[in-house]
């Protein structure tokens, strides 16, 4: 009988770049498809401006049932770990079994209960402190709706061999004309418009008489910077 063959590769990678593809591990298992969005949201992660991705399963009502969480620590150190990834499994796979587990529960229970994922992201306090990195952050990654669609991703070409691996990043070229002309909304919002636009971040609150209790909280291995968080819906006692 012949032995199926396992191709392991071991690659160096600094934290940050396990923290953006932990990132966008997350959000593709959980269902977020728009691949300029995921690379937004691990751009914002890898800098520190977004600390953690909520997830919550809503019903077809609309109402809150199930809630995921990974939270990313401020990184203090951005050192170098080693990685042994087999080919065709995602780094959440390579890194931490448990943890992998963990996340693909979550996707079970959606499923199974037919429920819909709504994304969130929290803001660093220094984002939320500082209205110019808050504005600059969302023009450059896309985080409030424009008029200005963003153009289609370009793939990176011509990657030079590097010691540390660090995947590219697609990007999209936003022409001077286009950026101005996001800048000029995004700056002509209002005080109102803004505490719409925050209020509109917060992931969904349970109904009345039901509330969140934590079910599951584990750190992975490798950066004990990244939780991972699991919540339900129960009557409050």
């Amino acid at each position: 009988m012949s032995k199926i063959r396992v191709d392991l590769k071991t690659v160096v990678k600094l934290k940050s770049t396990l923290r953006n593809e932990v990132a966008g591990d997350f959000l593709l298992n959980m269902g977020m498809t728009d691949q300029i969005q995921i690379r937004n949201v691990r751009t914002a992660v890898t800098e520190g401006i977004v600390p953690a991705i909520i997830v919550t399963g809503v019903d077809r009502a609309g109402i809150p049932k199930v809630r995921y969480t990974v939270r990313f620590d401020p990184l203090t150190d951005d050192v170098k770990v080693t990685v042994t990834q087999p080919d065709g499994h995602s780094t959440i796979e390579a890194v931490d079994e448990g943890f992998a587990a963990a996340v693909s529960e979550a996707v079970v229970t959606m499923r199974n209960r037919d429920l819909r994922p709504q994304f969130n992201f929290d803001w660093s306090k220094r984002a939320q402190d500082n209205p110019a990195i808050l504005e600059e952050a969302c023009v450059r990654l896309g985080f409030i709706k424009t008029t200005t669609p963003l153009p289609p991703l370009n793939d990176p070409v011509n990657i030079p061999e590097q010691d540390v691996y660090a995947p590219p990043s697609p990007n999209y070229t936003l022409s001077p004309e286009d950026e101005r002309a996001i800048r000029r909304e995004i700056a002509a919002m209002t005080p109102d418009d803004w505490a719409k636009w925050r209020a509109e971040q917060k992931p969904p609150a349970p109904p009345p008489g039901r509330e969140f209790v934590r079910t599951l909280e584990m750190t992975m291995a490798k950066d004990n910077g990244i939780h991972f968080i699991a919540e339900m819906t129960r009557r409050k006692i």
